[in-house]
């Protein structure tokens, strides 16, 4: 119970994830002066099991903790945090259904065995390990070398772009200026996209990304 000043409110209630309100919520009430008025919420519980999750990581270049993420049939998500090395639990509702479960890492990471798929019964728990390789990450450094009039403030320059449009990775980089982005090692396509009123030479170039180094890579674009 607590106290509120007269007046029409819209009262609501918020469950666990494994809980829902079957009856309607956000009731609108209005309350009077020295009065006590009462509102009732139905709510189900589901029963409930657990995920236990293990990395284990080796190499160098590790963040101190990843993401693990549940993902039902429903598409309903649930998350929590876990050390790189060390153990953590997800309690789910019970389901017939089974969850996909994945571990989210840094690009120098590499992960062996995600995502995993499970069934989760009521009141038990299901254990999955992960193994996680991470190295150094590799920096590409990219700078636009700008000449002529009417030249934008910044262009936008995709990291492994597709037929289709999309990129992998996206930066962004002012005229005659620079900036960095963390990749994977390997190979690397990168293109920058210029105004019309703009030449881009050489545009779409190769790169190789060597682990724990910067690699820089320039474009000269001719603008009228």
């Amino acid at each position: 119970m607590f106290a509120v000043v007269p007046g029409t409110y819209q009262v609501g209630l918020s469950t666990l994830p494994d809980c829902r309100v079957t009856s309607a919520n956000f009731v609108s009430v209005t309350i009077a002066a020295e009065t006590v008025t009462d509102i009732a919420f139905s709510v189900t519980c589901d029963l409930t099991g657990t995920i236990e999750v293990t990395v284990a990581t080796t190499g160098t270049g590790a963040p101190a903790s990843y993401a693990i993420g549940a993902t039902d049939f429903w598409e309903n998500f649930y998350y929590t945090p876990i050390p790189s090395s060390g153990t953590a639990s997800l309690v789910v509702p019970a389901s017939l259904w089974d969850y996909r479960v994945g571990l989210g890492v840094p690009v120098n990471c590499t992960v062996t065995g995600s995502p995993w798929s499970v069934t989760v019964a009521s009141g038990a728990t299901t254990s999955i390990t992960f193994n996680v390789t991470c190295e150094p990450p590799a920096t590409l450094r990219v700078t636009a070398s700008t000449t002529g009039s009417n030249v934008p403030a910044t262009f936008t320059v995709d990291v492994d772009p597709t037929i289709s449009g999309s990129w992998t990775y996206r930066m962004i980089v002012s005229s005659n200026g620079a900036d960095s982005t963390i990749l994977r090692p390997g190979s690397h396509t990168v293109k920058l996209l210029a105004p019309l009123n703009c030449f881009v030479g050489p545009n779409d170039v190769s790169v190789t990304l060597t682990s724990g180094t910067t690699t820089d890579l320039g474009f000269t674009v001719a603008c009228q």
